[in-house]
């Protein structure tokens, strides 16, 4: 459940928004994954394990698996921040783009849903649904490759190194760390 966000927090940290309707248009710059790790608190509530994967030559998604040992509920929110980097990594600075801590069932009815969801269908088994998701059972969730479509970037983004770091708060504890490479794109 946790690592739901971290294909689609990237989107949001880079200011996109399929709800505030940004149009399509040729990106003039792409990312690349560098690194991602996940730790647990307490591995008798929840646990998993993230990496890349290579999809194709220069295309790569994540990977992994998400077990949840308890039903997530009302009282466990999350929280995720990025930071920036301009000299690879040395020295970061907080963006002000975050997911404000809240509630994780929250979290899955507002930006999971819009941002997360469609993309996740087709790499995972991570929920669908209609409506409101009133709660989250135990369970064990499997993703392989997944990418989220970057429709909604913005067009022109800044380079550099970007950190993002999402933290659970409650019976799960779960964190985890994306670090993504933002280039201008070859002419």
């Amino acid at each position: 459940m946790f690592l739901i966000y971290s294909f689609g927090i990237f989107i949001s940290f880079l200011g996109a928004s399929k709800a505030v309707n940004i149009p399509s248009a040729e990106k003039t710059w792409t990312y690349k994954f560098e690194s991602a790790q996940m730790n647990t608190g307490n591995k008798d509530t929840a646990y998993g394990d993230i990496r890349i994967d290579r999809i194709e030559r220069g295309e790569f998604g994540l990977s992994g698996n998400l077990v949840t040992l308890i039903d997530v509920t009302q009282d466990m929110d999350v929280e995720a921040l990025m930071y920036r980097s301009t000299d690879d990594g040395a020295n970061y600075k907080l963006q002000p783009y975050s997911l404000p801590r809240q509630p994780i069932i929250e979290a899955m009815n507002k930006f999971y849903k819009n941002m997360i969801m469609p993309s996740a269908a087709n790499c995972s088994n991570f929920p669908q649904f209609e409506g409101k998701l009133t709660e989250l059972p135990a369970q064990k969730f499997h993703y392989e490759k997944c990418k989220v479509s970057s429709d909604g970037f913005p067009q022109h983004m800044p380079d550099g190194t970007y950190k993002m770091t999402y933290k659970t708060y409650g019976a799960i504890d779960l964190s985890a760390e994306i670090i993504v490479i933002v280039e201008k794109k070859p002419i």
